[in-house]
């Protein structure tokens, strides 16, 4: 009778040390990725940032969409994204220290940045980047 109970409670701990560790790994992969797709639009908004300080814009090039991998093994992409850029205009009206009076007035564009994923469960994941821009004048 006690090798059946000392074996019901060796199996309950094995199981509780298999779930868990199954557990963590799966948690460690999502961060894995959602760092990798948090560079990914970070190193997209600076590049935009960029096109935006360097008034390197055409009148109808003011959004962009492309696929980027986030996880690659054995050259299969296993994780792709995409990035999406909005520019838009914003008003002219003062920011503080910089444009203070009427005759000075600063062109910004607003720029959002996005990465969409799917996670492994099918569930749209997703990181989203605010920017205002000045607009290098010269």
């Amino acid at each position: 009778m006690e090798l059946l109970i000392g074996s019901l409670i060796a199996s309950i701990a094995c199981m509780a040390i298999i779930y868990s560790a199954t557990y963590y790994t799966q948690r460690l992969y999502k961060i894995k990725i959602r760092e990798r797709a948090h560079e990914e639009l970070k190193g997209y908004t600076d590049s935009w940032k960029a096109r935006i300080a360097a008034n390197d814009l055409s009148e109808s090039g003011n959004s962009e969409s492309r696929q980027v991998c986030l996880l690659k093994e054995d050259n299969i992409c296993n994780h792709q994204a995409t990035l999406n850029a909005l520019v838009a205009d914003v008003n002219t009206a003062p920011i503080q220290d910089i444009n203070d009076n009427d005759d000075s007035r600063v062109q910004r564009k607003a720029l959002t940045t996005t990465i969409k994923w799917d996670s492994r469960s099918n569930i749209e994941q997703r990181i989203e980047f605010y920017v205002e821009q000045l607009v290098i004048q010269q």
